[in-house]
């Protein structure tokens, strides 16, 4: 197994600094996913909760103004 340095020169390197660069690789590779999972759950729930508020206002709109009851009136008599 060789390294390369910046400059081109060519190194022969051990089997074990192999797997150190092999896990370094994997380790920097997980933290990238991890980074993009957090990322991705707080955005799903910021959108859900976004939601949940939006629901709750609409329902409390619609029970000042008798919407439910005049819709179930219309769809059911």
């Amino acid at each position: 197994m060789e390294y390369k340095d910046k400059k081109g020169k060519e190194y022969e390197i051990s089997y074990s600094q192999k797997l150190q660069q092999d896990i370094v690789k994997q380790l920097k590779r997980s933290q990238k996913l991890q980074k993009t999972s957090v990322t991705a759950t707080m955005i799903m729930i910021v959108l859900l909760a976004i939601i949940l508020i939006a629901m709750i206002f609409i329902f409390m709109y619609l029970d000042q103004r008798d919407a439910i009851t005049y819709l179930g009136r219309l769809i059911f008599c």
